[in-house]
């Protein structure tokens, strides 16, 4: 992700909340189940994003954790399980996704400037969640999550639906990602401007920027 470090791994994540708990299992074939039943119930879970609403997708996880751990054939207590998973993502622990050095920093001098803000990402609808817990909300006056609108970045539609929203033309936005086909091939199709974010990188070059921070 373009404002924080991306650690994210549904199925090792379950295993590592279910042991956190207590419950034991065979933790290879536990994470191999959870992978096929993710992937099997992956269409449900794209249209329940449509409806955008947190609650309805928390149960789509519920339940798919209880089915989980029933086919695995052990007893465990669901509903600890999952408030343990969304403290560690969206409470006081959440170690899943962190923030990088510069984001806040970056973000706060871009508004002082007179910039406006959105994010654009291909995500779900914990999106909105995972930006209040890092207390990013507040920069943003657009934040679109790919999965709620039924349609992911490099497709054209999903820059018109941003530049609706803001009411802007495309060659008054630049788009910043971390994904050259997503981000920058898909932004400049649409016809935005774009630069791609490699933290791999260890100085800026052309359209390219090593940090957020680089922006300024």
């Amino acid at each position: 992700m373009t404002l924080l470090e991306d650690n994210w791994d549904s199925s090792q994540f379950a295993a590592q909340c279910a042991e956190a708990c207590g419950v034991e299992f065979d933790r290879e074939a536990g994470i191999a189940l959870y992978t096929s039943m993710v992937r099997r119930a992956w269409p449900e879970f794209l249209e329940l994003n449509k409806t955008r609403d947190g609650a309805v997708c928390d149960r789509f996880w519920d339940d798919l954790t209880r089915r989980w751990l029933s086919e695995l054939g052990v007893e465990a207590d669901v509903p600890a399980i999952m408030a343990h998973a969304r403290k560690r993502l969206f409470g006081g622990d959440h170690d899943v996704f962190r923030i990088y050095p510069d984001t806040i920093a970056t973000l706060v001098e871009l508004k002082a400037r007179g910039y406006r803000l959105a994010v654009l990402s291909n995500w779900d609808q914990s999106l909105h969640r995972i930006l209040h817990a890092h207390n990013l909300t507040q920069y943003f006056e657009v934040v679109i999550a790919s999965l709620e609108e039924g349609i992911e970045k490099p497709e054209p539609l999903i820059f018109e639906i941003l530049l609706d929203r803001l009411k802007l033309e495309p060659h008054q936005v630049l788009h910043v990602g971390d994904n050259p086909i997503d981000d920058v091939h898909g932004a400049t199709q649409a016809g935005l401007h774009a630069l791609l974010l490699d933290h791999g990188q260890a100085a800026s070059s052309e359209g390219v920027i090593h940090r957020l921070g680089a922006l300024l």
